[in-house]
């Protein structure tokens, strides 16, 4: 539940910085009766990242279960890949504040420029949250959370009511992303060796289920929050751990590189 919040609140925060960028210039340059369509193109947007959601679930209900969980497996690890890689690309990048020397009063560009934003958002948090579901998780009411608590972060923020440092909060987020993605990556494992497409080498490297099992509150709690597994495999153990360590590094070294 906490990954499907923290994607939903990231990736719509990232959608509502450049609608309130828009909104910001237009309003200086008393265009403000444009922002109906640049508004509305944000929305197919997000019509269409639904759709893709939806498409992905009825492609996975066609398959026998052989292909399904190959299909789930390839599915954890692209969205664990595509987050990885759009978190480390936007790490440091002033494009934000870019946005507003580009910017012209021509409503054609600023509904592409609502519409692409959008969607990139869209597409990539549908997979994030479709590749959750396949874990059994509750996406539904966390991604509906987000999404509200971003919508009303940034309308008290343009009120002035309060104050937010952009720069510590998508840097606390995407961390948090980075730890999601470890879990995921080693589900997508997990999925990939039971159907012989990766080795497993040595199938338990330990066995904590009468310790701490994964259907105990706690252990729920940190599978959701860490990816824990309390039987995992060589390979996932070891994907898990470099992974985490790898980009956790990459992105610590980045961040105080541009700091």
């Amino acid at each position: 539940m906490l990954a499907a919040f923290v994607i939903s609140l990231r990736e719509s925060a990232e959608a509502l910085l450049v609608l309130s960028i828009i909104y910001a210039y237009l309003s200086k340059t008393s265009n403000t009766s444009k922002f109906i369509p640049v508004l509305f193109a944000s929305l197919i947007a997000v019509l269409i990242s639904i759709g893709i959601f939806f498409a992905l679930g009825f492609f996975s209900s066609l398959l026998t279960d052989y292909y399904l969980e190959l299909f789930e497996g390839v599915t954890m690890m692209f969205a664990a890949f595509l987050i990885t890689t759009f978190i480390l690309w936007m790490k440091g990048r002033k494009e934000h504040l870019e946005l507003k020397k580009k910017l012209a009063p021509n409503l054609i560009v600023l509904s592409f420029l609502s519409f692409i934003s959008t969607l990139r958002e869209g597409i990539e948090t549908s997979i994030f949250l479709f590749g959750l579901s396949l874990k059994g998780e509750e996406i539904l009411i966390p991604s509906i959370f987000g999404i509200v608590v971003a919508t009303v972060i940034f309308y008290l923020t343009s009120k002035k009511l309060i104050s937010l440092d952009l720069k510590l909060f998508f840097n606390l987020t995407g961390a948090l992303l980075i730890v999601f993605s470890a879990g995921l990556i080693a589900r997508g494992i997990g999925e990939l060796q039971e159907v012989g497409w990766l080795p497993t080498f040595v199938e338990e490297i330990w066995n904590a289920e009468g310790v701490l099992s994964e259907e105990s509150f706690f252990g729920s709690f940190l599978k959701t929050f860490v990816g824990y597994d309390s039987t995992p495999s060589l390979l996932q153990a070891v994907a898990y751990f470099s992974y985490l360590i790898g980009v956790g590094y990459f992105y610590a070294f980045e961040r105080k590189s541009i700091n």
